[in-house]
């Protein structure tokens, strides 16, 4: 209860009575004014009793406010009847302010009528304080006076000066100590020690630092700065309790801060900032008490021990970073200590050998540890430890059967060899180490020490086993919600990452599965993983398995151009879940196989188009004939969700000599998907009716999505009937039979799929029709076609060391429909077709054509 000014009622009084408000105690204002309780001064003849039994009563003194007040009081009515037996608690303010001659008046009660006679209940003194108060050097003691009908209980200077060292706010003091029997030395070993706001106190030498016989008090914005010359030394020794809200910097000792008392309680608060660097312990404290409270920030490092403890709480909102061979632990097996973390506090440890050793543990934080053991020998006896999200964990857990540790969502666990704990993991286990699966230092990886052992990235696979050394402890282990990470190496088979569960291991709960390919360009077929094993449980004469029950969900896998998948075996008194090749491709693969069709696709409807220009009916008086085509075409194979979007662009020439043969050639084009640059020759003859034709055709392509790069040669054989059926209508048709060939080309397909498709010649054989009518300035037709692949396989190679044969053999039907429109020597014609495949989607094309005849 914060009070500031009256209180005008019957109490009873069992927790804490503040004078003041509560910013007055937060926040350690110094320059906040000093209040006055009246308790009942304005009764109007009201009685009220209080009783300060079991109460504590929180009063500031020390050096005077704007108003000339040095402290809070209490001031009691006559009407006020006082019970009980309770502690006076004081909060000192402005230490340096104050002198021999302050006089700290705290309590005043009223004369009044007890049982007859004129007196004080305070004259029993049911208040007390343990013992004398020091400002400074000075020691103030309590004094009583009857004044004017009131009693007066103040506090006043003792007449001894104490021995005890207080900095002044805002000045710097630098202390280099030489021998332990120096006059600093005596100063600095102390009863009480104060640093006010803004002062810093530096010590260096070759002795021990501070010594305080009880309390080490750094208030906001001070700094204490702590360096030996020796590795063996202390560097800050307190007989009971260590409060700051300042900074703390120790380095070079052999002992940071030594607590080694049962009483003593290291209470870093909010705001202040720790650092300490020490050979053996940063912090000891094993009879004692350690309290990182909210917006606390400490570091702690040593070559040995960071932090020992008899008790330590790391309260929501702090930070604090442990590096030594023991982040946390004991010096001793037989010694016992409890560590408490709070929700959202924040332990960051790194470790040469064990994070947290030999201690009891609980509570919920975000916890990231670094060390061969995270945990080794930890308990949680009645409770259970919460890695929350965002915890990182990085070694293995051992001997730490009687712990139950939760794994939170969002948390990681990285482990090389063992797990013996109770565990409730929710979060994501990886089996190795942290840089096997990011190939890098983390960037926020903790700091390393020179003189501690270092974490080396290995490619080996590792293999986890659950409570094997169980010398009879039981373990149980929850999957719900995990991901299980494993590594598998397509070198060989066997090669990965596995975890082996105990027979004493009890397993239960849904997880998943996420499995991590490497050397995947080595992967071959009918190669075979092991990624779980469980030792089965004898129940009544037969062997019992979880893994049997458990749902842990395990996909597929596309492993290099294969896909694996899951298979479970009982072998030898084992349940063994297993990788295995399913014989089937994987999408990758697919995916190259329907690209090599679209590649020799691409270029079949670029040829055809060209011919269909080449050998349409034209008045051979007319000797040049020079032509352009455009066309546009929107492929896409029935097993691939890429569209070709093939744009032609041609044009050509040729020269009717007068034996009725005509030589021509052509350039150019094809774009979208791929890239077809393109040339070739032709040579017809007029047989009127019939018509024969030869084309020959070079193509460059390229592959816009990879590296893929080839080329092909075409030689088209036509055999044509063009002749009137009437005076309006015509019918015009032809065979056409193509042999080609398309060279070798390797490139990196999806997911770096190495491919390479060795070099292929084929046979493709055409059928096509066209009925016309004429009119006067041109002709209208209908037009259908059988195009087909008569021969041809090619096969493409994965990683050198898998292969499939592809074979083309598509079947194309088509059907369309056209207009063309004469000018004298000019002709523009348009024409509109439909494509059903056995390979692609239905499509549509369309083509535009010009001709000029001269």
């Amino acid at each position: 209860m914060f009070v500031n000014n009256k209180i005008e009622a019957n109490m009873d009084i069992k927790g804490d009575l503040f004078v003041g408000t509560s910013k007055f105690y937060e926040k350690r204002d110094s320059f906040d004014n000093y209040n006055t309780i009246y308790y009942n001064k304005n009764s109007n003849g009201h009685e009220t009793k209080v009783n300060f039994d079991n109460s504590k009563i929180h009063l500031r003194i020390g050096g005077a406010d704007k108003t000339g007040a040095t402290n809070d009081k209490i001031f009691f009515s006559k009407n006020t009847n006082i019970n009980g037996k309770g502690e006076l608690v004081f909060h000192k303010r402005n230490s340096s302010q104050v002198t021999k001659d302050t006089i700290f008046k705290i309590l005043e009660e009223e004369v009044k009528n007890i049982n007859g006679t004129q007196g004080y209940y305070l004259e029993k003194f049911p208040l007390s304080f343990t013992n004398d108060i020091a400002f400074g050097q000075l020691v103030f003691t309590t004094k009583v006076q009857k004044l004017n009908g009131r009693y007066v209980v103040s506090l006043v200077f003792k007449g001894i000066e104490a021995n005890n060292f207080l900095l002044a706010k805002g000045k710097t003091k630098t202390l280099n100590k030489k021998e332990e029997s120096s006059l600093e030395d005596a100063i600095l070993s102390a009863k009480e020690v104060t640093l006010e706001e803004n002062s810093t106190l530096n010590i260096k030498g070759d002795t021990n630092g501070l010594f305080a016989k009880n309390k080490v008090t750094i208030e906001e914005e001070a700094n204490l700065n702590i360096e030996t010359k020796k590795d063996n030394k202390i560097g800050l020794k307190l007989g009971e309790n260590l409060e700051t809200f300042g900074n703390i910097n120790i380095k070079n000792t052999g002992t940071g801060i030594l607590a080694d008392n049962t009483a003593s309680v290291l209470q870093f608060e909010n705001g202040s900032k720790t650092i300490v660097n020490a050979k053996d312990v940063a912090i000891n404290a094993q009879k004692g008490t350690s309290e990182f409270k909210g917006g606390s920030n400490v570091e702690l490092t040593s070559n040995k021990y960071a932090l020992v403890s008899k008790k330590a709480v790391f309260e929501k909102g702090s930070t604090v970073k442990l590096n030594g061979e023991y982040g946390i632990g004991t010096l001793s097996e037989t010694d016992s200590s409890d560590i408490t973390f709070k929700p959202q506090s924040e332990v960051n440890i790194n470790s040469s050998n064990s994070g947290i050793y030999n201690v009891n543990v609980g509570g919920s934080g975000k916890i990231s540890i670094k060390a061969p053991n995270v945990l080794k020998q930890v308990r949680t006896v009645n409770q259970s430890l919460k890695f929350e999200d965002g915890s990182v964990l990085e070694g293995n857990i051992e001997k730490s059967w009687n712990a139950n540790l939760i794994l939170d969502k969002g948390s990681k666990i990285f482990v090389n060899n063992k797990i013996e704990a109770n565990m409730d993991i929710k979060g994501d286990l990886f089996v190795g180490t942290r840089n096997s699966y990011e190939k890098e230092e983390s960037k926020n990886s903790m700091q390393t020490l020179s003189t501690m052992s270092t974490f080396s990235s290995s490619d080996k696979y590792n293999t986890v086993h659950y409570n094997k050394d169980s010398n009879g402890h039981k373990t149980k282990v929850n999957l719900d919600n995990a991901n299980i990470h494993l590594r598998i190496n397509g070198e060989q088979s066997e090669s990965n990452d596995k975890i082996v569960f105990s027979k004493d291991t009890e397993i239960t709960g849904k997880g998943e599965i996420t499995l991590h390919p490497e050397n995947v360009s080595k992967v071959k077929r009918n190669m075979t993983y092991s990624l779980l094993e469980e030792e089965g449980k004898d129940v009544g004469g037969n062997k019992v398995y979880n893994l049997e029950k458990t749902s842990l969900t395990l996909k597929t896998v596309e492993f290099g151009p294969l896909v694996y998948g899951r298979k479970d075996k009982k072998v030898n008194g084992k349940y063994i879940v297993t990788l295995e090749d399913t014989g089937e491709l994987s999408q990758a693969a697919k995916n190259t196989l329907a690209n090599s069709r679209d590649s020799y696709k691409y270029n079949q409807e670029e040829l055809k188009a060209i011919g269909d220009k080449i050998f349409e009916n034209h008045n051979l008086e007319l000797k040049n004939n020079f032509w352009l085509l455009v066309s546009k075409e929107n492929l896409k194979n029935k097993d691939s969700v890429i569209k070709l979007n093939q744009n032609t662009e041609y044009a050509g020439y040729d020269y009717t000599f007068n034996t009725g043969v005509s030589l021509g050639f052509f350039a150019g084009q094809s774009t979208g998907r791929y890239k077809n640059i393109g040339q070739g020759i032709y040579l017809k003859k007029d047989l009127k009716p019939f018509y024969l034709g030869t084309v020959y055709k070079h193509t460059k392509s390229k592959d816009k999505n990879n590296d893929k790069k080839l080329h092909s040669n075409d030689f088209s054989f036509v055999v044509g009937y063009n002749k009137d059926i009437s005076e309006k209508t015509f019918l015009d048709g032809n065979i056409k039979l193509t042999r080609g060939y398309i060279s070798d080309y390797k490139y990196t397909a999806e997911n770096d799929l190495n491919t390479r498709n060795e070099k292929t010649n084929y046979w493709n054989g055409e059928i096509n029709a066209k009925l016309g009518y004429k009119f006067k300035y041109g002709d209208a037709f209908l037009k259908a076609g059988l195009d087909k692949d008569l021969k041809g396989n090619q096969k493409v190679i994965w990683n050198e060391n898998i292969d499939e044969e592809i074979k083309y053999d598509d079947l194309s039907k088509n059907i369309g429909i056209g207009m063309e429109y004469k000018i004298k020597q000019h002709s523009f014609n348009i024409e509109l077709s439909r494509k059903y495949s056995k390979h692609y989607r239905a499509n549509t094309k369309i083509s535009i054509g010009y001709s000029y005849k001269f």
